[in-house]
């Protein structure tokens, strides 16, 4: 269960209200990214390592070393469930790869180095058997990452290597449940500070895996 309560003064909502309403927006937004954090923290957990894939020895940029990187995971693991040639797995990556991905093929030849659009680069994927999902928290400053997107300081390069994940589409299911969801409450004891609760949230969820498979 993951939660969230959020107090405030009753003079300062008379004053002030949409700063009320706006800082009890963030705070269900941030529970949101927490409860995405740890779900996506527990498929990390429940998933076999499989290793560090190299770039090629002779040069790779981004594009080339994760395209290939991820296609060699795909094929291992249609192999191992003796999938069908045609049939896709879904793949995790921190939505800050795009970026490295876009920056090699922008200098490539034969690209038309503005005009990298994610729907090309997700297509290519795709030809690879691979569904791309991008994600926020995870490999970020948010989440422990210090050299990920997202820290108070200015963003000068990007990680060097990145993690994603793999498997069959459906292996991992999101159980949520509403525990209790109130605002506005006023309770006796702190009315005499002129003090109330402008929102608690409680939000249960559990990942669960249903497929052997995920790496």
């Amino acid at each position: 269960v993951d939660y969230v309560c959020l107090t405030g003064g009753l003079l300062q909502r008379r004053g002030y209200p949409e700063v009320v309403a706006r800082w009890s927006r963030g705070a269900t937004t941030a529970l949101a990214h927490k409860i995405n954090q740890g779900f996506i923290a527990a498929i990390v957990t429940g998933s076999t390592v499989a290793g560090f894939i190299p770039p090629d020895v002779n040069g790779d940029d981004a594009a080339s070393a994760l395209l290939s990187g991820i296609h060699l995971a795909v094929v291992d693991a249609k192999y191992r469930n003796r999938m069908g040639f045609n049939s896709t797995l879904e793949v995790v990556l921190p939505w800050w790869a795009l970026v490295p991905i876009r920056a090699g093929l922008a200098r490539r030849a034969g690209i038309a180095m503005l005009d990298v659009s994610d729907a090309m680069i997700l297509d290519w994927f795709a030809q690879r058997g691979a569904v791309l999902r991008l994600v926020y928290d995870w490999q970020d400053a948010l989440t422990g990452l210090a050299t990920g997107p997202g820290a108070s300081a200015p963003l000068l390069a990007l990680p060097s290597t990145v993690q994603f994940l793999v498997y069959p589409a459906g292996t991992w299911v999101k159980a949520m449940q509403d525990v209790v969801s109130l605002d506005t409450i006023y309770d006796s004891t702190r009315l005499g500070t002129n003090e109330y609760t402008a929102i608690f949230v409680e939000d249960g969820w559990a990942a669960l895996q249903m497929c052997p498979l995920s790496r």
